[in-house]
């Protein structure tokens, strides 16, 4: 599915991938000089990597994202955690080679996300049905996530699976990439 849902024309940050905005990190270390995207754990030293097996790949990053100071908050997509003071809501969805995160505003509990370094902010999937944008309200987003959605709704991430929550700091995290 693909997503053309714009909530302006936010930019936010340089080469800040969908997992650097969904931490707040603006804009991210990257340990070789050339910027790239963020990667779950490469702050640390301990970069998520893919080996070509979804389920290694998922571990992998939800490791990488506790290495980096998110709590790991549940996997099951229909459960979404209530507010939690102090720390907002992400989402991680993974194949075998890629990774999407998405974050839960706390006071709308509409999601976000941006798609690679230098899109802007995203808060709609569209609905080929009508053309019409839809806004990423929980109640969707908990239905997208869990691949349980009906309609024709379009969304980049489709080919990807959620595999869990993670609570993260209201102020964010500092994150690298490569």
């Amino acid at each position: 599915m693909a997503d053309t849902g714009n909530s302006g024309d936010e930019h936010w940050g340089d080469h800040a991938n969908c997992y650097a905005y969904a931490v707040k990190c603006p804009n991210p270390t990257f340990k070789s000089g050339k910027p790239s995207g963020a990667i779950p754990g490469q702050q640390g030293g301990n970069p998520a990597k893919s080996k070509g097996v979804a389920a290694d790949y998922m571990k992998a990053l939800r490791t990488g994202v506790e290495e980096d100071g998110g709590s790991f908050a549940g996997d099951d997509a229909e459960a979404v955690p209530e507010p939690t003071e102090g720390k907002y809501l992400i989402a991680g969805l993974a194949n075998a080679y890629g990774f999407h995160f998405v974050r839960r505003d706390p006071a709308s509990r509409e999601w976000s996300w941006v798609d690679g370094n230098h899109s802007p902010v995203k808060n709609q999937l569209t609905d080929l049905r009508t053309s019409k944008p839809v806004k990423a309200t929980e109640a969707l987003m908990k239905q997208v996530l869990a691949g349980t959605a009906t309609g024709n709704l379009t969304w980049f991430y489709g080919g990807m699976t959620f595999f869990g929550y993670f609570w993260i700091p209201n102020v964010g995290l500092k994150v690298a990439g490569p």
